[in-house]
């Protein structure tokens, strides 16, 4: 990178990080907090790559976390937390089982209040999963949404950062700024049992286009966002983004830096399959054409697939195989649904 682009680069980020700093009196949060009652029993899905919760892999590899029993108020909470480990396999659409029956490690833990402004203005509340003996300490946090644009998330704090849990959460000091940007290890949404899919009508999705982002690559902690869009049964683009990012307490991408990546291009090819689950989603596979990824050519070691809803984006997924095995199974959001 020459001069000019290290300096337009810092520019840009100095810029991003500005337009972020509002005021508190911006985000405006819903004040009913009835819908916190609701969220009685949420649960990631089968997941690839597994989940680390004290940033040893090795140690604790996670193929599914359970939240149940979830008693949470503006003031915190408690729930038990069911973790599960075993061997997977995964259907086509990206749909884990356990091969046996899973190890499963249960713990009641507590909830505490974080403080911290959600900017979307969606009253998001963001609590730190208190696991007993200071297991995960400072590491495991839960996003709960009063919906209906954003997920509950799980959020797994990489490096040594995390967000300050309140002292005194009947302060009023909810709204108070935090001083720091973090990165996560894991941002995976949970998924509300007994809760229809926010999205019903059925329409029908020629065209898309959206993204995945904090996507762990195999083999590296590296993290990217990968976008893709375009109009199934003709020609697509991919973006995979390799900035590095500073992302607020609940997630949120608030700055980054803005070095420019050339999309790849890609014929979106729907794969005829039945979809044992009867939800009619679509699998598009995404076939590279030749000479699209730039001076270097397309990365052929990885393999590109999208699972599409018929009646809901909530669950939409982004599939990636790396030398022809499934290494990853990503949340996609769609941004025209």
């Amino acid at each position: 990178m020459n001069r000019f682009q290290i300096g337009a680069s810092t520019i840009c980020l100095i810029l991003a990080f500005a337009c972020c700093v509002h005021s508190a009196d911006e985000a405006t949060a819903p004040s009913n907090l009835e819908w916190l009652a609701t969220k009685t029993h949420l649960t990631t899905e089968v997941v690839i790559p597994s989940l680390s919760l004290s940033g040893q892999k090795s140690d604790d590899a996670i193929q599914r976390a359970t939240f149940r029993e979830i008693q949470v108020t503006s003031e915190g909470g408690s729930c038990r937390a069911v973790l599960e480990r075993g061997m997977v396999t995964f259907n086509d659409f990206g749909d884990g089982d356990f091969q046996q029956p899973p190890a499963i490690e249960s713990h009641e833990v507590l909830l505490r209040v974080v403080s911290g402004i959600d900017r979307s203005g969606e009253g998001r509340r963001i609590y730190a999963v208190e696991f007993p003996k200071e297991k995960f300490l400072n590491r495991v946090y839960i996003v709960f949404s009063p919906g209906p644009v954003s997920p509950d998330c799980l959020l797994v704090v990489g490096g040594q950062a995390a967000p300050q849990v309140m002292k005194t959460p009947d302060s009023g000091q909810v709204g108070s700024e935090f001083q720091s940007y973090y990165s996560f290890n894991h941002i995976v949404p949970l998924v509300s049992h007994g809760q229809p899919n926010r999205l019903t009508a059925v329409s029908r999705r020629d065209t898309f286009a959206g993204k995945s982002g904090n996507v762990e690559m195999p083999g590296s902690s590296e993290r990217r966002t990968i976008s893709i869009g375009g109009r199934i049964g003709s020609t697509g683009w991919l973006i995979d983004d390799k900035n590095s990012v500073g992302r607020d307490a609940f997630g949120d991408i608030r700055f980054s830096t803005l070095v420019g990546f050339r999309s790849q291009q890609f014929v979106l090819e729907e794969r005829k399959i039945e979809d044992p689950t009867n939800r009619e989603r679509k699998i598009i596979d995404l076939v590279a054409v030749q000479n699209s990824g730039g001076p270097e050519g397309a990365d052929t070691s990885r393999q590109f697939s999208l699972v599409l809803e018929a009646k809901s984006s909530d669950s939409d997924r982004l599939l990636i195989r790396t030398d022809g095995r499934l290494s990853n199974v990503e949340a996609f959001r769609d941004n025209q649904r």
